[in-house]
């Protein structure tokens, strides 16, 4: 059973491109290449490079000048399958416009190489009542150090 809300059939979203695997509720539909979204929530995924540690990045996303997550935001180190990760939760003045965008930002164990770019952070950005449930079944799954192919992180 997903860990989405117990009232919620979920999907599990698959990307070998990201090398990542998660649950997200059933409901929500592509909108873009890498954005689902419904009528309650959203998840969307992007990668970036830096060589700042894991909450200096998460600092400078959290804090940016645009205040995406309000002025105060909160953020809590984690770790997801052995890769560190920040969550960035947003504080009670964000603006309505964000959707209630919270992130999960996790630290690729190796560099990955998405469409000929090199990246190592991994950038998962949803609304604040679903980020966490995404979180807890997220995989990353490392094809580079793995004997397991695609078809059997499918199964």
């Amino acid at each position: 059973m997903s860990l989405i809300n117990a009232y919620e059939a979920s999907n599990t979203y698959i990307s070998p491109l990201f090398r990542i695997k998660f649950d997200y509720p059933q409901r929500w539909i592509k909108t873009r290449e890498e954005r689902y979204e419904g009528v309650n929530g959203f998840f969307e995924i992007s990668t970036l490079f830096s060589d700042k540690s894991i909450m200096e990045v998460c600092m400078l996303e959290a804090y940016h000048k645009l205040m995406p997550y309000g002025s105060s935001p909160t953020i809590k180190e984690n770790a997801i399958n052995d890769c560190i990760s920040c969550l960035i939760l947003p504080s009670s003045d964000q603006i309505s416009e964000m959707k209630s965008q919270s992130a999960l930002i996790v630290k690729y164990r190796n560099i990955v190489n998405i469409r000929e770019s090199k990246y190592n952070y991994l950038l998962l950005w949803a609304d604040k009542n679903h980020i966490e449930e995404i979180a807890a079944t997220l995989e990353i799954i490392d094809y580079i150090n793995s004997n397991k192919n695609f078809a059997e992180v499918n199964k």
